[in-house]
């Protein structure tokens, strides 16, 4: 075989094992660059969450906003519920996939309806945890795609149990469990409900004090965080959960809370930017007179 013949055929079998690669390479480098601008879209993509778990005195109030949003942040929903009863003596709160989160509201449901059933009194807080950590693992590998395209999953668990008292537990996407002493938050606005609450909390917080501040975090966090619903198109939903049960706040109670501290941050504002202004206020009439 001559030179010429063999730069030939060498040539033919270079090409021939480019045109192979090119084959099996440009798929796989066509799926790793979309699942790559999926996963940055879905984590830059405004979500609509924050729940926020208080004790109080005799037990423990949660809040949630209701804003639902899809992936690329359109919103589709204001009046999501994402807080759930479990049983009569816990609440579970959900951040994160709606349809993840669906999931698993309804298989812990359904368990811990059934064993409630044969043990004649609701499943214990630890048994809901060991339950929900479960579901979580089992639903997280039937939905891969979630994970590839980083939409997370996160849950806020508060009860009160007869042998352990009040117990907030969160939870993560792969099942992992964290215990809090006095409060939790999880959701898009997490970090300002969290500063706000740790500002306001202290212990033995009654039910009132307790329910205030939850909500005002919930309010907090969508003044900065413009993916969170406002708190007023409509209110967040706010349950107690104590020795007796579980106890819904009713949206009047909720709004005539809002309404009187927007009044009274109003006034607050108003005095830092108008000194002399605030001053009079404070001293008698606002035109300065004595009282």
């Amino acid at each position: 075989m001559s030179i010429p013949e063999v730069l030939e055929m060498i040539r033919g079998r270079t090409a021939a094992r480019h045109q192979a690669k090119e084959a099996f390479v440009r798929p796989t480098d066509l799926q790793s660059i979309m699942l790559a601008q999926a996963a940055r879209l879905a984590k830059s993509a405004p979500h609509g969450t924050t729940i926020v778990a208080i004790e109080y005195n005799d037990g423990i109030v949660m809040a949630a906003d209701r804003l639902a949003t899809q992936y690329h942040g359109d919103v589709f929903s204001r009046t999501e519920i994402k807080l759930q009863d479990i049983n009569k003596n816990a609440v579970l709160g959900i951040c994160g996939s709606l349809a993840f989160a669906q999931h698993v509201i309804e298989d812990l449901q359904n368990d811990c309806d059934v064993i409630s059933a044969k043990i004649k009194r609701p499943v214990s807080i630890q048994g809901k945890s060991n339950r929900l950590k479960k579901i979580i693992a089992e639903n997280i590998f039937d939905l891969p795609w979630y994970q590839l395209m980083g939409v997370s999953f996160g849950a806020i668990l508060g009860g009160y149990d007869r042998h352990d008292g009040k117990i907030i537990l969160s939870f993560d996407t792969d099942g992992g469990v964290y215990p809090h002493e006095k409060f939790a938050t999880d959701g898009s606005g997490y970090s300002q409900a969290r500063d706000y609450i740790h500002d306001r909390f202290q212990y033995d917080l009654s039910l009132e004090e307790a329910t205030g501040i939850a909500i005002g975090a919930i309010r907090q966090a969508g003044k900065f965080v413009t993916s969170v619903s406002h708190p007023l198109d409509p209110p967040p939903t706010v349950k107690v959960i104590h020795q007796d049960g579980i106890l819904d706040v009713s949206e009047e109670s909720i709004l005539q809370w809002i309404l009187e501290t927007e009044e009274e941050e109003e006034q607050h504002l108003f005095g830092k930017q108008n000194p002399e202004e605030g001053r009079n206020s404070e001293e008698g009439g606002g035109d300065g007179t004595p009282a």
